[in-house]
């Protein structure tokens, strides 16, 4: 009787840890993962879209650049939610997306304000009579 008494103690003991290690393996962050896999896959040409834009256009070109950005559609590659169920996808998709967006328009931004820097430094090194005839 004591064996069988010390037995289902230690199971007692032993059971929920058992428990808890299979549900935090369950409960893995699948949003997070989707964020460090499109760090790792993130290739954009946003910086040079956005030199361009605002050495061009300057702060028109800034805005519609960065409105024809947001509109360019994200695909998160197959190979990485081939394998998730429904619920994991939706999780490790919004986390993908939202990464690329934010990287994206960080990069463009960054791309447009030099632009416009370049642009307002060729405009001031041109000679005034360039704007301005004075007769």
């Amino acid at each position: 009787m004591r064996k069988l008494i010390s037995f289902l103690l230690v199971l007692t003991v032993v059971m929920p840890d058992m428990a808890s290690a299979q549900m935090d393996k369950d409960k893995k962050d699948y949003y997070a993962e989707g964020q460090s896999a499109a760090k790792e896959d993130f290739k954009s040409k946003a910086l040079i879209g956005g030199v361009a834009a605002g050495t061009i256009g300057s702060v028109i070109g800034w805005g519609a650049g960065y409105l024809f950005i947001s509109l360019q559609q994200i695909k998160v590659p197959t190979h990485h939610v081939a394998h998730l169920d429904p619920n994991q996808k939706i999780a490790f998709v919004k986390g993908y997306k939202k990464t690329i967006k934010k990287m994206r328009n960080i990069r463009f931004h960054l791309g447009a304000a030099a632009g416009n820097i370049i642009l307002f430094l060729i405009i001031d090194a041109m000679p005034n009579e360039t704007f301005f005839h004075v007769t």
